[in-house]
């Protein structure tokens, strides 16, 4: 594992996007993609690392949905844009999941997810859905949230994080029943 795949996806404060039910659904995803990354259950129970993959899969699928639908009720003028990086995310958990069928859970492939996860976090998350949320806003108030922060916060607020003590605190257990 690389060294920066050793830090939880921690969603800060910097992330939120002012609405609380996509807020509570961004937690739900890098809650699944911190048990998919760092719980020893799945790291030793390739089986489960599938099934959860695929269970991220669906969610994100169920989280795009939702925004999607509420962006075109609100006419929102960046949709294009916004529908574009979900497919692209699509594609790319779709190639992982493809991959781990055909070749089991390798680290590879592990790093792969965080990256890809965490470059998502960083940019979609802060920067599209936070716009979102600010036409939204623009639209119902006529007032504007703040902009969004810079990518370099996400960084700061997970150095040093130990995952190894800090995820695998029945994590498992969990997402036996969840997945």
């Amino acid at each position: 594992m690389f060294e920066g795949a050793s830090r939880l996806l921690i969603f800060t404060k910097n992330l939120a996007t002012g609405d609380d039910v996509i807020d509570a659904q961004h937690r739900a995803l890098f809650t699944a993609g911190n048990q998919l990354l760092f719980s020893h259950d799945v790291r030793e129970d390739p089986e489960l690392f599938l099934r959860g993959l695929a269970f991220l899969k669906r969610y994100a699928g169920f989280h795009f949905d939702a925004e999607e639908r509420a962006m075109r009720a609100a006419g929102y003028d960046g949709f294009e844009r916004h529908h574009a990086h979900h497919a692209e995310l699509e594609g790319r958990v779709d190639e992982l999941l493809r991959r781990t069928q055909a070749e089991g859970p390798s680290q590879e492939l592990r790093d792969r997810l965080y990256l890809l996860l965490n470059r998502w976090f960083q940019f979609h998350v802060q920067v599209l859905d936070r716009h979102f949320v600010q036409f939204v806003q623009v639209e119902r108030n006529g007032v504007a949230l703040d902009p969004a922060p810079g990518t370099d916060d996400l960084a700061a607020a997970t150095d040093g994080v130990d995952a190894e003590k800090t995820s695998e605190e029945s994590l498992g257990e969990r997402l036996r029943g969840l997945w």
